[in-house]
């Protein structure tokens, strides 16, 4: 579990510093989703990677329910969008993984170097595609590459969002499992 241990406290100070680069957006520009509106939470398209849910995966497990959602997830193959999703919202949200926390909250750069404001066209709609050019905003790729640099195998392949934290559990489960017996 060290190795694992390791790899969560590099994934929580990875969003601990996108907290911070995110202040100076959340500022300048009212980033905040509708109250009642979780559609991209309930969006089964949205993708993400293992390594961002390893943090959320070593809590589970610690509070001694990591089993028990690695059940829900397996047993339903019909869930439509994050297992975590509920009407009032996210209900593991200190935990979420760095899509939920870069979208409606970063940027990517087009082809001519302008911001193009991540978010649903609720917030579009609100904002506009793109931010004015010196807003300070995190930059999606960046934020990418440096969680898959972290560790490049867990944090390169992207899969749905139940599956990613699927396969998160699994590995945090099965290396505790690995170090009792050990």
């Amino acid at each position: 579990m060290k190795r694992i241990a390791y790899l969560s406290r590099e994934v929580r100070a990875l969003f601990d510093e996108l907290e911070e680069a995110s202040r100076d957006l959340f500022s300048l520009v009212d980033v905040r989703c509708p109250a009642t509106c979780h559609e991209c939470c309930l969006n089964p398209a949205v993708q993400a990677t293992v390594l961002e849910f390893v943090p959320l995966a070593c809590r589970l497990m610690d509070e001694g329910r990591a089993e028990e959602v690695l059940g829900q997830l397996e047993g339903s193959a019909e869930l439509k969008g994050c297992v975590f999703a509920g009407i009032a919202g996210c209900s593991v949200y200190p935990d979420r993984g760095l899509i939920c926390r870069l979208f409606a909250a970063s940027v990517r750069k087009d082809r001519q170097d302008r911001l193009e404001y991540i978010a649903c066209s609720l917030l579009h709609a609100r904002h506009g595609r793109y931010l004015p050019g010196q807003t300070p905003a995190p930059v999606i790729t960046d934020w990418g590459l440096r969680l898959e640099a972290i560790d490049p195998a867990m944090g390169c392949a992207w899969y749905p969002v139940n599956e990613a934290i699927r396969r998160a559990l699994e590995i945090v489960l099965h290396t505790n499992h690995l170090d009792r017996a050990g």
